[in-house]
Parts: structure tokens; sequence; C-alpha cells
């Protein structure tokens, strides 16, 4: 099998191809890294709104009524001048990567660029080894209700500092 997903920007379609099956090849893309997934689906205005590293955790989100957008990459990023569309259209804006090496370095790299953009993980230092990685796998083993509980209480404790 294999999926296709097209994202339309610039006047043009680019696309990524998943083939789960095939190890040499699961991923294939002409997609440019200053795409973010999901924007075609945001809301025009919320009060929230979480940036992720993938569109299987975009998705995720969505599903638990959090508009969310997914860079191409931890690495990635956004760039300032669409952070600020963003902080127009949102009322508080946040980071969620994994919480390993790609996603701490991502996180601390886009904080330099955006040093106001707010940043939480799914999991500490007392919960990396438990399984799950990112917030659709934290989904997929607590269900949705404590999955969205979870996140409500990140965004809580965020608040707090």
């Amino acid at each position: 099998p294999a999926y296709a997903y097209a994202f339309y920007k610039d006047s043009e379609y680019t696309y990524k191809i998943y083939q789960p099956l095939t190890p040499a090849y699961k991923w294939t893309s002409n997609v440019d890294f200053s795409v973010l997934q999901g924007w075609d689906q945001m809301p025009d205005k919320h009060k929230v709104l979480i940036i992720t590293k993938s569109l299987k955790d975009v998705m995720t989100l969505r599903s638990l009524g959090i508009p969310a957008l997914a860079t191409q990459g931890e690495l990635m990023g956004v760039k300032p001048h669409i952070y600020k569309q963003l902080k127009e259209r949102f009322d508080s804006i946040y980071l969620l990567f994994d919480f390993d090496y790609g996603g701490v370095k991502g996180t601390q790299k886009l904080r330099k660029l955006i040093p106001e953009l707010k940043f939480f993980f799914i999991q500490s230092f007392k919960t990396r080894n438990n399984g799950y990685k990112d917030i659709s796998d934290f989904r997929e083993e607590h269900g949705p209700q404590e999955c969205l509980n979870h996140l409500r209480k990140c965004l809580v404790n965020w608040n707090k500092k």
C-alpha cells in the first residue's frame, strides 16, 4: 500500500508518499521544508494552536479538538513572519516536539528564533521510557479522554510558570 499526502502552497501541489511496507523507501517527498502540515485545516481563530513534528500528531490533536500544525521535521521550524501571522489568529501557541535529542534540539533552535514561543513535552525525565514517544502514542495507550486531560494539565502548568 501507498498513501499520498498533498500540500498546496504558492499555487502548486507537492506530495509526501508513505509506503509502510517498503523499508528502503518508506517516505518519498518533493515537499518544501517551509510547508506546514495541517495549514489548510486550521480554523480562522482559536484559543490554542500546537505546533508539532508530524502530520500523524496533527491528526491526533485535531481528533481531540485542538488545532495543530506540523513542521516537516523537528529541526525545520517556523519562519518568524509565519509565527506573526499565527499570533494574530491564536491566543496561545505551543510547541510540542518529542522528548528526545532531535525534539529537544529542534525546540531550542526554534525558541532562539522565536523566544516568546511556549513549549512543553508530553514526557519528562521520569516518564521517558514508558513506551510512548509522542502524542499519538500517548493517545493510543491511554485513550482520547486521558490524553486530552494530560494535554490540558500540561498547558495549565505551562501558564503557571
